[in-house]
């Protein structure tokens, strides 16, 4: 669903070859680790300074708006839903699929990743990473085949994703997120008038 949440990065001559260490043992990374690096925790000052610099240089944004992103960084798990049933109804989801999306409750992973935050979310369709560039627009194919406009910026503490019909034949979906305390992120999702609201909280 386009308002519920992917998206989108030779040895010069004459030196003598570096003495070769012993080989690691290889470890497998999951599907998770693949698609999304998870920074280290950010309760470190070092790790947070790190990638609000990275932020910052990379898209040109103020201290304030590179700190809020670092603040999304990390594991979240979606403990609760208000509005959902109603919202599905109003998008035009049948019965089946509103039976399964009501009884879905995602983890998410965020993390800044070549300057850029970004999501992590496995899905019943697939999974569904999605990018937050700011002041540009993304043509982008969701897990369920459809194609939107999106494009995101901050309102204060909140961002804010708009998600166009590049056929202008749908009204647009908006989605706002922000970070409520310590360990609570909220996400709303609008189209022409109807709501629904995620709350996740963040992984110990």
């Amino acid at each position: 669903i386009a308002g519920d949440a992917p998206a989108e990065p030779a040895t010069p001559t004459g030196i003598a070859p570096a003495v070769t260490e012993p080989a690691s043992p290889v470890t497998t990374p999951t599907k998770s680790e693949k698609s999304v690096a998870v920074p280290p925790a950010i309760d470190e000052e070092a790790s947070v300074s790190a990638a609000t610099f990275s932020l910052s240089r990379t898209q040109s944004v103020d201290d304030s708006v590179a700190e809020l992103c670092v603040l999304f960084c990390g594991h979240w798990t979606n403990v609760r839903n208000d509005n959902l049933e109603a919202y599905l109804k109003h998008i035009g989801v049948g019965w089946a699929k509103r039976k399964i999306a009501n009884l879905f409750m995602p983890q998410s992973s965020w993390a800044i990743v070549d300057g850029v935050l970004q999501v992590f979310t496995p899905t019943p369709l697939g999974d569904r990473l999605e990018t937050f560039p700011l002041n540009v627009e993304q043509s982008v194919v969701e897990v369920d085949g459809q194609t939107w406009v999106k494009s995101h910026r901050w309102e204060g503490t909140k961002m804010i994703t708009t998600a166009t019909d590049p056929t202008k034949k749908k009204p647009d979906f908006m989605t706002e997120r922000w970070i409520d305390g310590d360990d609570m992120l909220i996400q709303v999702n609008s189209h022409a008038g109807v709501a629904f609201t995620r709350y996740f909280k963040r992984d110990a």
